[in-house]
């Protein structure tokens, strides 16, 4: 068969016509795997350093007040206010995870005031 690829599995014979998928992957399909999967270490470096001063500008935990850094490195929690936007908050400790996605528009309500392009839209 000219232009088609054949595999043969237990006396099953498939033929795949170029250009059609049918959930076989090739292994020569023109692109290198190896580079699946590794992060940008660029990218890594800005996000925690948008972490940090994120962390930076919101000070003390939503829910207990104290300052972030107190009792061990600040919790990341995103929690969808009642817009269904994306926010993050950083939390002084695992107990105080609950009561943030239990309630997340009191704490957000905390928050200190991000200018509105610093906000996540909630949209992927």
């Amino acid at each position: 068969m000219h232009g088609s690829r054949l595999l043969v599995t237990g006396g099953l014979v498939l033929s795949v016509s170029l250009g059609l998928w049918t959930g076989i992957a090739w292994s020569d399909d023109g692109h290198d795997h190896a580079k699946k999967g590794k992060a940008d270490p660029k990218a890594a470096v800005t996000a925690k350093e948008r972490e940090k001063a994120d962390i930076a500008a919101q000070k003390n935990c939503v829910v207990s007040n104290k300052s972030l850094g107190s009792m061990g490195a600040p919790i990341k929690v995103t929690v969808k206010d009642q817009l269904a936007n994306e926010q993050d908050v950083y939390l002084c400790c695992q107990g105080c995870v609950a009561k943030v996605k239990k309630e997340p528009d009191e704490y957000l309500a905390k928050l200190p005031q991000k200018a509105e392009g610093q906000k996540k839209s909630g949209l992927k």
